[in-house]
């Protein structure tokens, strides 16, 4: 007989948008709100790759680790969400235009253009990255 199947309860989590001096406290309070399960990632693309190829992990590590450690699950999501400035300004065409051909502006959250060979470069770049990052050495 299997074991029954476990009811995921949890949400997005941002620590990339909080001081690590507050990581502990909120990963206890999601203990005490018995949440099991986060999805992490979705807006960290610019810290997890800092510039075209420039990569760190070690926020991103700390913050698995913590939550690891509570026994809380991670859905670990693509970062892809929100496109890094750096990427925005080495490639403005990546950006979305509407019908009349007048771009949007840089930095909001699904700012590219899904169809152009330069954003599917980096988002599959970083969502491989992202993949690699989940399997224990898979980082290089």
């Amino acid at each position: 007989m299997s074991a029954p199947a476990r009811l995921l309860f949890g949400g997005d989590d941002h620590p990339e948008q909080w001081d690590e001096s507050v990581w502990a406290e909120g990963v206890a309070l999601m203990r005490e709100a018995r949440v099991n399960t986060v999805t992490l990632g979705v807006f960290a693309w610019s810290l997890l790759e800092v510039d075209d190829g420039v990569w760190d992990w070690g926020w991103f590590d700390r913050v698995i680790a913590e939550l690891t450690d509570a026994g809380i699950g991670i859905d670990l999501a693509t970062p892809t969400a929100a496109p890094p400035t750096w990427l925005h300004r080495a490639h403005p065409e990546i950006i979305p235009t509407d019908r009349r051909g007048i771009r949007s502006h840089s930095g909001g959250h699904f700012g590219w253009c899904a169809s152009h060979p330069v954003w599917h470069e980096h988002s599959t770049r970083i969502a491989r990255a992202d993949e690699a990052a989940s399997v224990p050495g898979g980082r290089s």
